[in-house]
Formats: C-alpha cells, sequence, structure tokens
C-alpha cells in the first residue's frame, strides 16, 4: 500500500493530486475519509490507512477515556486521529444518581419492574455507561478534560457546544502539541456557526 506521512501530505500543493483537497493537507491525511467509530482499533485503522480515524466516545467515562485514548495514540503513533463526544447544554450542571432515581414517578418503575418479570429479565451482572454516570454539564467537563490532556489531533462535538470554558481548554491543550483541532459536527454550516460562535479549527 502507498502510504504518506502527515508532513508528505501537508507538502503536497493544491490541485497537484484530485484525490487529496486543502483539508486533507491541513489535517495531514492523505485521503478524504473521515470516519467515525465506536472502537479504538477501527478509528486507529482509518488514520493508519491515510484517513482520519474518528474515535466515538461519548459513552466513555473520564478514567476509561483517558486510557482509550493512550491506547488509541499506541495503536496509531505516527497519524493524525480524533475523538468525538456529545455535549448537550440542556442536562443539569450537576446531579446525583439518587436524585435522579428520586424524579423517576413510581408508575414508571412499576412497569418496568411489570416488564421484567413477564420476560424473565435476569439481574444485570455489570454495569455499564448508564449504571455508573449521571450524565451533567459537570461529567461533560471531565470528559472534555481527558481529551484536553491527551495528544489527540482533532476534537470534533457531534452534539451541543462545549460546556463552559471547555473548547477553548481542549482547543489551548491540542495547540501545544502543534496539530490540534476542534470541529463542529453539523449538517450545515450555520448550525456550526451558531454553536461556535467564537469559531472552531475546522
Amino acid at each position: 500500500m502507498m502510504t504518506h506521512t502527515p508532513e508528505q501530505v501537508r507538502q503536497q500543493g493544491a490541485g497537484h493530486d484530485p484525490l487529496t483537497n486543502p483539508l486533507c493537507r491541513r489535517l495531514g491525511i492523505r485521503w478524504p475519509v473521515y470516519g467515525l467509530a465506536h472502537s479504538i482499533e477501527v478509528a486507529a485503522a482509518i488514520s493508519n490507512a491515510g484517513g482520519l480515524g474518528v474515535y466515538a466516545a461519548a459513552r466513555d467515562g473520564p478514567d476509561e477515556l483517558a486510557g482509550k485514548l493512550r491506547d488509541l495514540r499506541r495503536l496509531c503513533p505516527d497519524r493524525p486521529v480524533g475523538v468525538d463526544l456529545l455535549l448537550p447544554t440542556a442536562l443539569p450542571g450537576a446531579v446525583d444518581a439518587d436524585t435522579v432515581a428520586a424524579a423517576v414517578p413510581e408508575g414508571h418503575k412499576a412497569f418496568i419492574d411489570t416488564l421484567f418479570a413477564r420476560f424473565a429479565v435476569p439481574p444485570a451482572t455489570q454495569g455499564n455507561f448508564f449504571s455508573q454516570y449521571v450524565r451533567s454539564q459537570a461529567l461533560f467537563e471531565e470528559q472534555v478534560e481527558a481529551v484536553a490532556q491527551s495528544d489527540i489531533e482533532v476534537f470534533a462535538a457531534g452534539v451541543g457546544t462545549p460546556v463552559r470554558h471547555a473548547g477553548a481548554r481542549a482547543q489551548g491543550r491540542q495547540d501545544h502539541y502543534g496539530a490540534g483541532r476542534l470541529g463542529a459536527a453539523c449538517a450545515e454550516g450555520h448550525r456550526g456557526r451558531r454553536r461556535y460562535p467564537g469559531g472552531t479549527g475546522l
């Protein structure tokens, strides 16, 4: 397979290669292929093949996310990779699991219990993201901090605006490594401008 280092891609002149474009050169990737993956192995494979693999990390706790980003870099040591989080702004600043559980109507709990009994659903044997964490701005701050502390080149927010100061912090930390980019995943440009009035790297 023909491979190109990020620096080689950046040095390619505009218009000399029909299979690349200015964004490819800016990111240091060979092909205009941007793949979102829920597996760090798949994200690394996309980047190692010359595209930009972006790891979908919304369901990782902060510590798990930090570890996976280190593993992602080991799998893809010399090519750009990205990470994507979901940061909805409508959720509360901070809330604990007991408060959330208390807010669920008793009728809803009884309905779920009825379904479990009817279909003989066994008790859970292990937790998951939603049983361990309550989604809140406080949690998002911790997730963004894990990204900011990593050396991942591209940080995208598929939903919502980065929590207060978090976007700027991630941008600044990643720029320290020389290639950090903050991106908005939007179907239309005006939506990105509304979500990121201060601008994005992509």
